[in-house]
């Protein structure tokens, strides 16, 4: 048994190491009509690709350790990413910027979710 979709989609360049997480957005707010992939890796950065056409539409710096997680919100107003730092990061999906930075554990965050939303 196969893959559903037997199409090929483009190879995602631009990291320098390891990818070590992926997250797809439930909507693009920055990027409408787009399917936004967000991947983050060893290099400590997270870049957000169109999925369709392979184009690196952004990168996001700010980590100091590999970006082991990534989750966006229901919503898909902000992106959240754990990393090897102990640090976890919210991002705004708008402008990408980090709106807030939470330290306190005691090593890397492996795993980062957004609790479901009623509608």
């Amino acid at each position: 048994m196969g893959c559903p979709d037997r199409r090929l989609h483009p190879t995602l360049e631009g990291h320098t190491d390891w990818v070590r997480s992926l997250a797809f957005a439930p909507h693009s707010i920055a990027y409408p009509g787009t399917v936004l992939l967000a991947s983050g890796g060893t290099d400590h950065q997270i870049r957000l690709w169109n999925a369709a056409t392979g184009e690196c539409l952004q990168t996001l710096t700010g980590h100091s350790g590999w970006v082991h997680a990534l989750a966006f919100s229901g919503d898909g107003q902000l992106l959240a990413s754990g990393s090897g730092d102990g640090t976890l990061k919210f991002w705004d999906c708008r402008s990408w910027d980090c709106l807030a930075t939470h330290r306190g554990h005691g090593d890397s965050v492996y795993s980062v979710a957004f609790s479901p939303t009623e509608d």
